[in-house]
């Protein structure tokens, strides 16, 4: 496999999560108006369900889907991988709905059936993934992605402002809107040609399963650093302080996504990298260009920061500005820890993801417990942080032997620039620096990417020509 795939992978997947994203960014201002502060958090926290379900009930297979499918050549081979994968979620799916339900019926929650459409939508969604990087179809992956936040805002907006359905509409608009990508991703791929029956045998998902388990604590233990503080949140502080914090978390999002996009691509060349003699040299080259441009996006979205919480979001959230120049900090550890995350995966060693990402999960919790009642949101913000510079720490310590990583230094420049853009946004509003800021933002970013600008600008302007 050549290495140049991770650049056309990531152009391919970055052009349907900015979509995706950027829509869903879009809608937000909407959605945080017509539902209350309250309700907001509350369906922020039935997301956070819905994470931790994810690698629960399928046992995180759709990683071990992708890691042995991606070595197959064939459908029939990859098939094998894929229907195996499907049974394991299938089976838990059922049993995931039947739950939920119980819970329903038991304690009369109006909101059971929604919220089980929803998971098993996204729960399904997350097993196609790992089935689109296994037979190499991540195109197809950035097209539906985005039809389906196209169909999840038009849903919403129905469900809520036609019939009046508050957080219920919230719910069962994204469930629809998965659907609907879920349906898309199947009949683009030609899914049923990758499954049979008689394909089924207990050796293949004990393969599977083997691999997969040691994923189950790693995924959620980054359930524990990225989302878990809304259940510490709502407990100390309630569904109100969970809206605002959920607002405050959607900038940082973004750039997680970003990143997520990178990282799928990265998984899939680092596995076919990984047993060259030049792999360090690729690794430490990779690193530098992944690492400057995700600083550039993070400060660059850091800079916007004024302008989202002066005229985008509701008045309403004004507070949460004060929690993202931390959380995008955090997500920028984030995305390099997942770098060395990705390596990793490519050598078959989860059980040292898992580890590492429990121990960060750990360090997470206890930091949040001990501080939420003295520092109240910053608790969150701040363990949170912690959690993912330990995270890339731990990573590299354990790779040490394997990997050497050459770091150039403009990387730390460019670190020193971003530092300075947290530590204005955190003691200053001051509307003509914001500009500023803002301008050396963007100039940053050009220059970072000015080779992948070039070249980008040299095709626009060819296919312009052959079209006149």
């Amino acid at each position: 496999m050549k290495t140049d795939n991770l650049a056309k992978n990531t152009v391919m997947l970055a052009v349907g999560t900015f979509l995706n994203k950027g829509l869903q960014f879009i809608m937000v201002p909407f959605f945080s108006r017509w539902i209350s502060v309250e309700e907001f958090g509350r369906f922020d926290l039935f997301v956070t369900y819905v994470t931790l379900l994810i690698p629960i009930v399928t046992l995180a297979c759709s990683d071990a889907v992708f890691r042995f499918g991606i070595d197959e050549e064939g459908i029939q081979a990859k098939g094998n991988y894929i229907t195996n994968g499907l049974a394991v979620v299938v089976t838990n799916l059922v049993i995931c709905a039947l739950a939920i339900m119980g819970i329903g019926y038991f304690g009369k929650w109006e909101l059971a059936l929604p919220f089980m459409l929803m998971a098993v939508a996204e729960i399904f969604n997350n097993y196609l993934q790992g089935y689109m990087r296994a037979i190499r179809k991540l195109n197809i992956y950035s097209f539906c992605t985005a039809i389906s936040t196209v169909f999840i805002a038009i849903f919403v907006t129905i469900f809520i402002k036609l019939f009046h359905l508050g957080l219920q509409g919230m719910l069962l608009g994204y469930a629809v809107g998965f659907f609907v990508g879920d349906l898309l991703v199947m009949i683009y791929t030609n899914f049923a040609k990758y499954i049979s029956f008689k394909a089924v045998n207990f050796s293949t998902v004990k393969k599977l399963l083997h691999y997969s388990y040691s994923l189950i604590p790693n995924n959620i233990s980054w359930w524990i650093i990225n989302i878990s503080d809304r259940w510490v949140i709502n407990f100390f502080l309630g569904d109100a302080a969970n809206g605002i914090f959920a607002i405050a978390h959607k900038i940082p999002n973004f750039c997680t996504s970003m990143f997520s996009v990178f990282n799928i691509s990265w998984q899939e060349t680092a596995s076919d990298i990984v047993n060259l003699d030049t792999k360090n040299v690729y690794y430490s080259k990779v690193f530098n260009q992944m690492t400057s441009t995700l600083i550039a996006i993070c400060a660059g979205v850091l800079c916007c920061n004024f302008i989202f919480f002066g005229g985008v979001f509701d008045i309403k959230y004004s507070s949460a500005q004060f929690y993202t120049p931390i959380l995008i900090t955090s997500a920028l550890f984030g995305g390099i820890a997942q770098f060395f995350g990705g390596i990793q995966i490519s050598m078959k060693r989860p059980k040292a993801n898992g580890a590492t990402t429990s121990l960060a999960a750990v360090v997470n919790l206890v930091v949040h417990l001990a501080l939420v009642k003295f520092i109240g949101l910053y608790a969150a913000a701040i363990s949170t942080l912690l959690s993912n510079v330990f995270l890339v720490i731990s990573r590299v310590i354990l790779l040490r032997k394997d990997i050497k990583i050459a770091i150039d230094k403009k990387v730390y420049i460019y670190m020193a620039i971003f530092a300075y853009f947290v530590i204005f946004n955190l003691i200053s509003t001051n509307l003509i620096i914001s500009l500023v800021n803002l301008l050396v933002a963007c100039c940053l970013f050009v220059y970072v990417n000015k080779d992948m600008i070039m070249k980008f600008s040299r095709r626009l302007i060819s296919i312009v020509s052959k079209v006149k």
